[in-house]
């Protein structure tokens, strides 16, 4: 079809459209596998100089793979939507917005970079099905992503990949599943440069097969929904820091499950500012299994604190040498580069490689409230001259216990349930302490009591002083020490 051609049906069209303002009428442009959907009441006069048509300060340059259709169909202002049905995706975008992005469908391949001049927030919607697709989308203002019933694999890179820096919700919706594939060079199947908040009450699978499953390179908050990540990295990788307020995280990883790390240059400045390597975990549930060689459950570069969220912990992993630090590196279910602080919740912990610890800090460690069991069932890591013990909880600070209902059974091959080379105070709280190794305060303000020589088998129910408390199913110790302490003695 010629230029010329296409001017006549053109004028044909733009009188129609014209006619059809009042009834709510849209005018769809598709080109090059991109769909812009213009509102009549919007579109105000466009132009077009026998090859160009301006719609909303957007040009399109009419080819005879150009089509253009008068319709009632309209869609959202500020809405991308991409539907993606085996190697292709179809891209609808809202007109309003149409001159800010530039978007390109590639199969079923989609990129979306918008402009600086777009200021204001642009919801992004994801469904469909492909199994060799992705998606990538850059700009400066903070952006909706909405996964909707989206199965998405990309056998090259990441499935999503978020380079906004702004912040970015993901709002769930059905149930999406993504993976990316084995032996790629990305760092996570799902990745966001930005700010990453979770929404909605949908689930969201994701397989990190290349490393991570998802990376959040500045804070990642999860608020809402059903989250289940398997990935032969960490589960989540998370710089800045982490937080949980509601919604249901399901982690299985070989590296660490949840890693937060610190955000800035100089990674040895902790306060560059307030929450830099935090780890919030204060609602909703969470349930994380690691299995590789010295990896931790939730391991954060500054502090832990604890407050309100339901969680399961395991980790299965041998301690190792580190020949790049001299030093054994083992694993934990906790670990924190600073302190660890628990007020409510529970929190259900178990390393059973060798010289695995329950929680394992820098800093203080305190407990006042919620219910804390820890279980360590490994055995000591000797490395030449150097070992590491399977402690409960241990701290290279002090430890204060003043609230909440505690149970660490450590391992019988020396572990102590509470381990520190400084202060162990007890001012409150229900306290069960077992372990091969002692445990004892250097000052108390309530009772406790001590006592050895104790045989423990699995899931046997220990009472001491008023105390009771019924051991994990996978602990036994032949001739363990006991420490019990609580308000009522």
């Amino acid at each position: 079809m010629t230029i010329m051609r296409i001017s006549r049906l053109l004028t044909i069209m733009l009188a129609a459209a014209a006619s059809l303002t009042a009834y709510g009428q849209s005018i769809r442009i598709s080109e090059a596998g991109v769909t812009y959907v213009h509102s009549s009441a919007n579109t105000g006069d466009m132009t077009f100089n026998g090859s160009v048509l301006n719609v909303e300060g957007r040009q399109y340059l009419l080819t005879p793979q150009t089509s253009m259709t008068v319709t009632a169909d309209g869609v959202d202002d500020n809405t991308v939507s991409v539907t993606y049905n085996g190697t292709q995706a179809e891209v609808v975008v809202a007109g309003n917005i149409a001159r800010y992005l530039t978007v390109n469908a590639n199969g079923a391949d989609v990129s979306i970079l918008a402009a600086p001049e777009l200021q204001q927030s642009v919801e992004y919607t994801l469904r469909g099905t492909s199994a060799d697709g992705s998606f990538y989308m850059d700009g400066e203002y903070a952006a909706t992503v909405i996964l909707d019933n989206l199965t998405l694999t990309n056998a090259d890179s990441a499935a999503i990949n978020i380079q906004d820096g702004k912040l970015i919700t993901i709002n769930l919706v059905g149930q999406s599943t993504i993976a990316d594939a084995q032996g790629m060079a990305n760092s996570a199947c799902l990745y966001v440069n930005g700010h990453a908040k979770f929404t909605g009450a949908g689930t969201l699978n994701v397989t990190g097969n290349a490393k991570h499953g998802i990376t959040g390179d500045e804070h990642l908050i999860i608020e809402g929904g059903t989250i289940n990540v398997n990935a032969v990295g960490d589960g989540l990788h998370v710089s800045e820091y982490f937080k949980q307020t509601g919604g249901s995280l399901t982690v299985n990883a070989q590296g660490d499950g949840v890693d937060i790390g610190f955000k800035g240059v100089n990674k040895g400045t902790k306060d560059q500012y307030a929450d830099n390597g935090f780890a919030f975990l204060e609602g909703g549930t969470m349930d994380v299994t690691t299995t590789g060689e010295a990896t931790r459950g939730v391991k954060a570069d500054s502090t832990i604190l604890v407050a309100g969220i339901t969680a399961t912990v395991r980790t299965t992993g041998n301690a190792c040498y580190d020949a790049t630090k001299n030093d054994i590196s083992s694993a934990a279910a906790i670990k924190t580069g600073g302190a660890f602080s628990m007020t409510s919740g529970t929190l259900t912990l178990s390393s059973t490689g060798s010289a695995g610890k329950g929680i394992n800090a820098t800093d203080n460690i305190t407990l006042a409230g919620g219910k804390l069991d820890v279980v360590t069932t490994g055995a000591v890591y000797v490395y030449g001259a150097e070992d590491s013990k399977p402690h409960g909880v241990k701290t290279d600070a002090d430890i204060n216990i003043s609230g909440g209902t505690i149970l660490v059974a450590a391992s019988g091959d020396s572990g102590s349930a509470f381990k520190t080379d400084y202060y162990f105070t007890i001012s409150g709280g229900t306290v069960m302490a077992v372990g091969g190794k002692a445990s004892k305060p250097t000052s108390a303000t309530q009772k406790y009591y001590t006592y050895t020589g104790v045989s423990v088998t699995p899931g046997q129910t220990l009472s001491y002083n008023g105390v009771s408390a019924t051991m994990p199913d996978n602990y036994s110790v032949a001739s363990g020490k006991v420490l019990v302490s609580s308000p009522t003695m």
